[in-house]
């Protein structure tokens, strides 16, 4: 290969006959030495697959299914981020762009003189108190009934 690249740069530098025909035959040396190849493997390749054990139709099965491509995401920060080739990278920076676009933000407002700053999980806290004493009391009283219930009986 890499004496086709260099007869192929020394022909386009010159442009002589001798130079081309040096480069025509690297080129079809090449592509000989390539099919020869390939050809050795597919021989072993079919030489090795045995009817009994079904490996035959691996390859066909497998040929059969239309590949999705998963291209590489990349952090939209300045100057753009590395790469997320794996599962595992792109998982890592998926959640950390939700974190950063799902924070909830304190809000200041300005009511005559005084500014009054909001904080969403503040306000939102004690709600989520109220629903766990409501849930919590609800199956007490269910276990009230149930067992008064089946004492009258």
């Amino acid at each position: 290969m890499a004496l086709k690249r260099k007869a192929k740069a020394t022909w386009q530098k010159t442009h002589a006959p001798d130079d081309h025909r040096i480069f025509n035959n690297a080129s079809t040396k090449l592509k000989t030495a390539l099919h020869k190849m390939r050809n050795d493997n597919f021989t072993e390749y079919v030489s090795t697959i045995k009817s009994s054990d079904h490996s035959i139709w691996k390859p066909l099965k497998s040929r059969k299914k239309p590949t999705m491509p998963n291209p590489p995401i990349r952090a939209n920060s300045n100057p753009p981020g590395p790469w997320a080739e794996s599962d595992e990278e792109k998982a890592e920076l998926f959640a950390r762009h939700l974190s950063e676009v799902f924070t909830p933000k304190k809000h200041t407002y300005k009511i005559g003189s005084r500014n009054i700053s909001l904080d969403l999980e503040k306000l939102i806290q004690p709600f989520n108190n109220a629903i766990d004493y409501q849930t919590a009391s609800i199956g007490h009283w269910k276990n009230k009934n149930s067992a008064q219930r089946y004492s009258s009986t």
